[in-house]
């Protein structure tokens, strides 16, 4: 049975580096395609290897595939088509190194194995990548809402601490990391910087001995000591085999240099893909609409004529034509003609691309999972010793000034006056927020008046308005509504609190005393 209707290729390939889990463990051979409403897998003739009955499908990684069912859940899909568990998770990543990440509706991440078991959580990282060589890049949000990053290993322990402000995963043992001078080194998988923090940035060593670097505007190679071994020279660079994709001029055109920085296919193309492991890439020439297939000595094989051009990351290649898909194999034949609807652009993203923005949606998940019986205690610390976060009530103008180090002229003389956030923990803050006349009318010293602020004006009203932040699924303040209705029953210590629910993830919390 052969369908053509509307095709979509779901692929988001890992970011991760090594044998273990090689990226190229995805079988192409099984294609996700659109047909109506829902999608099935069909192979290269066109026809069905697993009915269309879901509404997305990613491709085969490891034995797996990523869907979203009919309910809007996601789960993993065996190649018969049968489900490894049951399909409830709102998040997930790809299985990479034998272990994927799943999150369920409020939860936090649990990574699971092939065969479905559940291994371990990561209930206070606020999002967590892939495993590459043995360890998951995990990040951590401080309380003041800054992010640092480190390293889980396969049992869920903290190996390599939080203290990065940004880092990438690991390749042949090594990782990027920016330091707190805002550059960017390396580190060993100890935790220890063996290349200095002195880059303005720095890629992952795809290959055992050199990673591109960044110095200034331009970008060069350095060796696992830190020493050029490619002077910094080009305006763009990045892996391509033992090669790399080069521009000479900002924003110019693109070729190919070899692995001692000298040019071996000019840079004279708008658009170039990697060749990565075959021997063909898309190219467009400078000028020029049209793109085509060339050869490692920068020739075409496969002459300009498609709209766009996918790399050929198996033994075919997907092409466009007035806006139809089709497939092609190395000689430029078609292997199903342009009569395709649609193939997402996210499906010729190479595993480089991907490590490039360090993440993609495949490949990490955030946290979703809520603490609110930590929430309830730093909410109440607000109010320790019969004070409002260490003010006396009622609040008047110059003590929350004080306070907060504020000036004058922060004080509007007729809104309501959104005095500070005060910071409760990494996924809550509050908004102190203050209604009442805190100027007075003076002589301007003619024949009319200003208004001046009197510091020891006090609030008619206070409002503590609560956020929930750094979580994007779901609604959270019935869920924390419910928690201090509980915990609180309208008072805390002295004071009377009304909360009052303001959307998905907010609470107007009213303070009387």
């Amino acid at each position: 049975m052969k369908k053509y209707a509307l095709f979509t290729l779901f692929t988001l390939l890992c970011l991760a580096c090594g044998k273990e889990g090689n990226p190229g463990d995805v079988d192409y051979n099984l294609i996700p395609v659109l047909d109506g409403k829902y999608y099935g897998y069909i192979d290269k003739q066109g026809n069905y290897l697993i009915n269309p009955q879901f509404n997305s499908a990613d491709v085969f990684r490891e034995g797996l595939a990523v869907v979203l069912t009919k309910e809007r859940n996601l789960g993993f899909i065996r190649k018969d088509g049968s489900f490894l568990t049951k399909p409830e998770y709102n998040n997930v990543t790809v299985f990479h190194e034998g272990i994927a990440w799943t999150v369920r509706h409020h939860g936090f991440p649990i990574a699971i194995n092939r065969d479905g078991k559940e291994l371990f959580g990561a209930k206070d990282v606020q999002s967590v990548s892939i495993y590459s060589e043995g360890l998951a890049l995990f990040e951590k949000k401080e309380k003041d809402q800054t992010s640092l990053y480190g390293f889980l290993d396969k049992k869920g322990n903290v190996v390599i601490p939080a203290k990065f402000k940004n880092a990438s995963l690991f390749c042949n043992g090594l990782a990027a990391v920016v330091g707190d001078n805002g550059k960017c080194g390396y580190i060993n998988k100890k935790g220890d910087v063996v290349i200095a923090c002195q880059f303005e940035g720095g890629r992952p060593f795809f290959t055992p001995n050199r990673a591109v670097v960044k110095e200034g505007q331009i970008f060069g190679v350095i060796d696992r000591k830190g020493n050029y071994v490619i002077k910094p020279q080009f305006y763009h660079m990045r892996e391509d085999g033992d090669n790399y994709q080069v521009s000479t001029k900002n924003y110019g055109d693109e070729g190919l240099c070899n692995s001692n920085g000298e040019i071996i296919i000019t840079p004279q193309f708008s658009w170039l893909s990697p060749f990565e492991n075959a021997d063909l890439a898309s190219a467009t020439l400078s000028g020029q609409k049209k793109m085509g297939y060339i050869n490692k000595k920068g020739l075409f094989t496969i002459k300009p004529q498609f709209d766009f051009a996918g790399p050929f990351l198996a033994d075919y290649a997907v092409v466009r034509v007035d806006e139809k898909y089709g497939l092609i194999d190395t000689d430029g034949n078609y292997l199903i003609k342009p009569e395709l609807e649609e193939v997402p652009r996210f499906f010729f993203i190479t595993e480089r691309d991907q490590i490039d923005g360090q993440y993609s949606t495949a490949a990490r998940v955030d946290n979703q999972y809520l603490n609110t019986n930590e929430l309830v205690d730093a909410f109440r610390k607000l109010f320790a010793d019969g004070k409002l976060d260490g003010m006396s009530f009622p609040l008047s103008v110059g003590k929350v000034l004080d306070r907060y180090a504020l000036s004058d002229e922060e004080v509007p003389v007729y809104n309501a006056w959104e005095a500070t956030t005060i910071n409760l923990m990494a996924n809550a803050n509050v908004k102190l927020i203050l209604n009442g006349f805190f100027y007075k009318e003076v002589s301007d010293g003619w024949w009319g008046s200003k208004s001046v602020l009197s510091k020891n004006a006090k609030a008619d009203t206070v409002i503590l308005e609560l956020n929930i932040i750094n979580l994007l699924h779901g609604f959270y303040a019935l869920d924390v509504e419910e928690a201090f209705q509980k915990a609180f029953n309208g008072r805390i210590g002295d004071f009377n609190i009304y909360i009052d629910t303001e959307g998905r993830n907010t609470l107007q919390i009213s303070i009387s005393k």
